[in-house]
């Protein structure tokens, strides 16, 4: 038999914002001395697990035993239409008929699947409600639920905070093109903001229940790095704290970019609120802009002040 998904695929799916909220009802005090249910918000997958020795049976679209958990273990039923279109047993393993084929996977106390009962898309913000049927201990019981379409945010007041803020930071670029001290220290400023914005994103995703493996490594270079560059800003020459500036600006374009989704999803998925987190995706795209120009610009300038070593004298 296909082995079902693992949660940690659903769990750990490394999302960052959807546009789908899941909501499932809190279990009846009967029902949850048997089983704990779980719905991930990433994908809005189920997670059922069963308790002592209870026995659970999942029935399918057409009313059909569809999986069942119990203390040996679990068992999908190989002739489900439901369990095919799920995935949970694969194509060679079907059977046809009306008959119930078992095939058990012993030690089983969960199970992980996508079942479209949960995943209907409403077209507005209105919830459509959901009901999983089951049989519990012989009695019939179900998991009821809700899913919504949550309305995507306004994309407009980040565009224009953060291209004001560019605008205004570049037009001091200009202005203190000639006053290489001020605009070092307005690179070197709004590296630290940047950097800072790009940290506060970065670990909110990562420490989120969703965060991939993937997400942490990424996570994990970008802080190794914004320390390099802090250090460097810190003991570097003015040459080396420059470039450190411009580096560390393109450093947090690329950091926060990669938590963008947040801006334009009604759903984000991080250990942070939602405005906080898109705040800072918002404040380390545009702080990072501007380390990045007027750390450019300030190292240009810099070297063009440079003393020229005037040419040997050739015989």
């Amino acid at each position: 038999m296909a082995a079902p998904a693992p949660a940690a695929a659903h769990l750990r799916s490394g999302a960052i914002a959807v546009d789908y909220r899941a909501h499932l009802e809190t279990l009846p005090p009967a029902l949850h001395l048997a089983l704990a249910a779980t719905i991930y918000q990433s994908d809005r997958a189920v997670r059922l697990d069963v308790r002592d020795d209870h026995s659970i049976t999942v029935l399918g679209y057409l009313g059909e035993p569809f999986l069942r958990l119990d203390p040996q273990g679990l068992a999908v039923n190989a002739a489900s239409p439901t369990a095919a279109s799920t995935k949970l047993v694969s194509t060679t393993e079907r059977v046809a008929g009306g008959r119930v084929v078992w095939r058990e996977r012993p030690g089983r106390r969960s199970v992980v699947w996508h079942d479209a009962r949960t995943r209907s898309a409403p077209h507005s913000n209105v919830a459509t409600s959901w009901t999983i049927p089951l049989v519990v201990d012989g009695r019939r019981a179900s998991l009821k639920g809700s899913t919504e379409r949550v309305g995507r945010p306004a994309v407009w007041p980040w565009f224009v905070a953060c291209g004001l803020t560019v605008v205004l930071l570049l037009a001091a670029v200009a202005a203190e093109r000639r006053r290489s001290g001020r605009l070092r220290a307005l690179a070197q400023a709004a590296a630290l903001v940047a950097v800072a914005a790009m940290t506060a994103s970065a670990l909110g995703f990562a420490t989120a229940r969703y965060a991939s493996g993937f997400t942490w490594f990424v996570v994990g270079d970008e802080l190794a790095l914004a320390t390099v560059g802090i250090a460097t800003l810190a003991r570097g020459r003015e040459l080396a704290r420059d470039g450190a500036a411009a580096g560390l600006g393109l450093l947090a374009i690329f950091g926060a970019g990669l938590g963008g989704a947040a801006l334009f999803h009604g759903v984000v998925l991080s250990a942070l609120p939602a405005p906080a987190a898109r705040a800072a995706v918002a404040v380390g795209l545009a702080a990072g802009a501007v380390a990045a120009v007027a750390g450019t610009v300030s190292l240009f300038a810099a070297a063009e002040r440079l003393p020229v070593r005037p040419a040997g004298n050739r015989s």
